[in-house]
Order: C-alpha cells, then sequence, then structure tokens
C-alpha cells in the first residue's frame, strides 16, 4: 500500500479531533435608553451583519475545563455601517458571570473581534402614508420610500465553555439589557 494513502485516513481522523468552535452570538436588545417614536408610515431596518465573524476561543487559555464564562460588549454602530465603539456590558443578565479571572481576557477577545464588524447601517425608511409601510412587508425599496441611515447601539453576549478539553464559544438571541 502507498504510504501517503495510508496516512490519509490518521490524517483525516486528526482534523476531526482538533478543537471544535461554534459561535452563536446573542444580541440584546435595549429595554430603556434611546428611543425614536416611529409614525405609522415608518419602519425600522435593523442593521444587517457584512460576514462578521464571530470571537475565537483564545489560543493562549489553555484549560482542559471552564465554566460557562459570559462576556458582553455594547456596540455603537454608525449610520455609515462601522463599529465606532465598543465597551463592556456587565449588568445585564448573565453577562460577567463565570469564572472571574477569565472574564478579562475574554472581554478583551470579544472587544476586539466587534471593532473588525462592519454592517449595512440601520434605516427608517418613510413611506408615503401607513398602507404604503404596511404593504412593503419589511422592504424598503428606493422610489417606495426615502430611506435615512441612523447609527444605532446594540449589544451582544458570548459564552466561553471549556469541557472535557473541547472549546466552545456560544451563545442565544435574548431581549432586554
Amino acid at each position: 500500500m502507498n504510504p501517503r494513502l495510508a496516512a490519509l485516513p490518521c490524517l483525516l481522523l486528526a482534523a476531526c479531533a482538533t478543537r471544535s468552535a461554534s459561535v452563536d452570538q446573542r444580541m440584546i436588545l435595549p429595554d430603556s435608553g434611546d428611543r425614536y417614536a416611529m409614525e405609522d408610515r415608518q419602519l425600522f431596518l435593523m442593521p444587517m451583519s457584512l460576514g462578521n465573524e464571530p470571537p475565537e476561543f483564545p489560543a493562549a487559555l489553555q484549560l482542559q475545563d471552564l465554566v460557562p464564562t459570559t462576556v458582553c460588549a455594547e456596540v455603537t454602530i454608525s449610520d455609515a455601517g462601522r463599529v465606532e465603539q465598543v465597551a463592556p456590558l456587565r449588568e445585564t443578565g448573565d453577562c460577567g458571570t463565570g469564572v472571574q479571572q477569565q472574564v478579562a481576557g475574554l472581554q478583551q477577545v470579544v472587544e476586539s473581534r466587534l471593532r473588525q464588524w462592519r454592517f449595512e447601517p440601520a434605516a427608517i425608511c418613510t413611506f408615503r402614508d401607513a398602507r404604503a409601510a404596511s404593504d412593503a412587508n419589511g422592504v424598503c425599496r428606493d422610489g417606495d420610500a426615502e430611506r435615512k441611515p441612523v447609527a444605532v447601539r446594540l449589544a451582544y453576549a458570548f459564552t466561553f465553555e471549556v469541557r472535557n478539553g473541547k472549546r466552545r464559544v456560544s451563545g442565544n438571541r435574548v431581549d432586554g439589557h
């Protein structure tokens, strides 16, 4: 048997045995603060992610086990879709829970990644009347409405965990911040 072919199954198994990293961040929607009263002929469009990569588990953190440790950050997205500011968020839900000596390092990883994110900006679409806004089904097309990009603040939560040597970053979408 060809030695290269004999090594192929081992190589494939090694690739499967590498650390797994699945990320599903949570977006935390605000329950107070800055508000804009929408008219019945207006529609708000959330910013759309432009292929943003989730944070990776820090390679320098060599642990066999880490209880679920959650870090959160608030992101200010400009009306051009750029991340203008990233700040830690600790007073919401499970933010900052877990192994406290690890939170600072993980917070730094999260904030660094969020600074790289880009978005199609949020917008307020103003239609000629309420019926046109209703008929738009959440879509703002040129000619149907005036689209005005707006800056927004959003918060994201990421939970890091190491169980039996397998690293994982995960989350679910939640409301309230």
